[in-house]
């Protein structure tokens, strides 16, 4: 699997994750059509940690994003501090077995 990726506001990560987070994902799908959960987690994670310098304490995925354009999906971070933020997935174009999507953190903790 070839995983490519741009970033295209910078991320901060503090104990709340206040501000606005977003970021610009690339990934090769290796199945048929979908990125499974556990790859978007790991994207995520990856992304936010490159661009903070802070890990999150973890992403869930509720499940696999469809490789079709317009495809959604919620999933949640949670802060080092606990609280958690939902994730806004969406496939912006499929190229081949090229999943292309959008995540954005939202500004605000869920709980």
């Amino acid at each position: 699997m070839t995983v490519r990726r741009s970033v295209s506001s910078p991320l901060r990560l503090a104990v709340t994750l206040a501000g606005g987070l977003a970021a610009l994902g690339l990934l090769t799908s290796c199945g048929a059509g979908t990125v499974d959960a556990g790859t978007l987690e790991e994207q995520i994670t990856n992304e936010v940690t490159e661009q903070t310098g802070e890990a999150p304490e973890g992403v869930t995925c509720p499940d696999d994003l469809e490789g079709e354009e317009g495809a959604t999906t919620t999933c949640v971070l949670t802060a080092t501090d606990g609280s958690e933020f939902d994730v806004a997935v969406d496939v912006t174009s499929v190229e081949g077995e090229q999943v292309n999507f959008n995540f954005e953190v939202a500004t605000e903790p869920t709980s």
